[in-house]
């Protein structure tokens, strides 16, 4: 498969029901879910990916392979932090405006993802797993992550293909899920008290 970078098929094997036959051989079954892949994204989203990575990343037209990596890290980041579908262009947004002012990006999901690490999959974090020392911990290194944190589906990837149009740099969680969007620390640390005290 051309569009493969690197050697891990993470954000790689698409999300989707499959009818599989009983005792079918694991390599089948990335086949299978790579084919998907290549049909549902390669394929009908080849030029968007290009200019998205062109735009955000700087990567040459020509060099697919390293630019649907960069934007399927994206997607999947937005896959792991957007619990509600209209989330999902702004924090897409929240990532660009953050990468492209040389912010750190201090997405929690990316610290719970550090492989081999006994935090990866842990629902809370707690002030210590922010200082793990991981090329995935976007609280320590700038940058995105060396890679997807999980294979996200195609909502996601439309999202890191079409961020909304907004100059957010925050984002905090709500107890449903949503979230609340600021363009300034102030706001963001202002909207994080009054989620704190049951206000929003």
């Amino acid at each position: 498969y051309s569009f493969l970078c690197g050697t891990s098929l993470e954000g790689y094997l698409f999300p989707d029901t499959y009818l599989m036959a009983r005792g079918i051989q694991p390599e089948l079954v990335i086949e299978k879910m790579l084919d998907t892949f290549e049909r549902k994204v390669v394929v009908p989203y080849r030029e968007e990916i290009e200019l998205a990575a062109s735009r955000w990343f700087g990567v040459a037209r020509g060099d697919f392979g390293e630019g649907l990596h960069k934007v399927l890290t994206v997607a999947s980041l937005i896959e792991r932090e957007a619990k509600v579908p209209k989330d999902r262009p702004l924090i897409a947004a929240v990532i660009y405006n953050r990468l492209k002012k040389g912010l750190k990006l201090e997405i929690d999901a990316t610290v719970s993802y550090v492989p081999g690490d006994s935090r990866a999959n842990k629902s809370a974090l707690h002030y210590e797993d922010l200082r793990t020392d991981s090329p995935y911990n976007t609280y320590k290194y700038p940058g995105l992550p060396p890679g997807p944190i999980c294979n996200p589906g195609l909502a996601c990837i439309k999202a890191a293909l079409k961020p909304a149009d907004v100059d957010y740099l925050y984002y905090v969680a709500k107890p449903d899920g949503s979230h609340v969007f600021s363009r300034t620390l102030q706001e963001h640390n202002r909207a994080k008290r009054a989620i704190k005290s049951g206000v929003l």
